[in-house]
């Protein structure tokens, strides 16, 4: 008997469309490669809520933010400050009391700072509070209201207490925690001045360079995000070894 034919040209087709899917599936998954690195790559920091260039963000690794290779002169005049003028080291915190970052390192490293260093360093306050956090700017009002009773520290200590709770309410109750005069108190809270202070800050410390909360510069230096103590400890004693 006659055999069939072998049909060779149907079989050739396939496999040339087989291998045409498998190219463009190489290049795809190729093209989304290139995209995920450049999205992984970006070089701005980023840290809670704000990424340099003002897009916001998720909450992020904070610790790993870099700094500052060259000091930035950073006015302190007229804010809230503990430790000698005069002493060897300066640091500035730029503050948001709702930013959990900034709640770990009140509880957890500044403590530590204030003991070992005392009055070695003179450490000063200035607000930043985040757009992504509903209360924070209140809060800072309500902390500069305490700051011309001269209560500063101990009401940043209560709102670091009380994160989970910064509505006006609380911030009142919070300042009679703090023995403050509640009529002055009040009247404070929606003043133009307290106000005006605290967006100063924000303005101030965008022109430092600062993109998120917490910040701090040490004699200048930018140190961003909520770093392990070993690290404030470097800074701080790398400039105390200056002569």
């Amino acid at each position: 008997m006659a055999q069939e034919p072998r049909r060779e040209d149907g079989v050739t087709i396939r496999l040339r469309r087989a291998h045409l899917w498998a190219v463009a599936g190489l290049l795809i998954g190729l093209a989304g490669g290139v995209l995920i690195g450049r999205a992984t790559s970006d070089p701005r920091p980023v840290l809670y809520g704000i990424q340099s260039g003002g897009a916001q963000t998720a909450p992020s690794g904070a610790d790993s933010a870099p700094e500052s290779a060259a000091p930035v002169k950073v006015s302190t005049a007229g804010r809230p400050a503990f430790g000698p003028k005069d002493a060897k080291v300066t640091v500035v915190e730029f503050v948001d009391f709702q930013c959990p970052f900034c709640g770990r390192y009140a509880r957890q490293t500044f403590p530590r700072l204030r003991r070992e260093y005392g009055s070695r360093i003179r450490y000063v306050s200035r607000q930043f509070p985040l757009a992504i956090h509903d209360h924070a700017r209140a809060a800072g009002v309500a902390a500069e209201c305490a700051n011309e009773q001269g209560a500063y520290w101990r009401y940043h200590h209560i709102l670091f207490g009380h994160q989970n709770s910064l509505h006006r309410r609380a911030l009142l109750e919070h300042a009679r925690e703090a023995r403050l005069d509640l009529t002055r108190f009040r009247a404070c809270l929606g003043s133009r001045s307290a106000k005006a202070r605290v967006a100063r800050d924000e303005r101030d410390g965008r022109g430092y360079g600062v993109t998120g909360t917490p910040a701090f510069f040490v004699n200048g230096h930018l140190l961003s995000g909520a770093q392990p103590y070993a690290k404030f400890k470097q800074a701080i004693d790398a400039e105390l070894k200056k002569g």
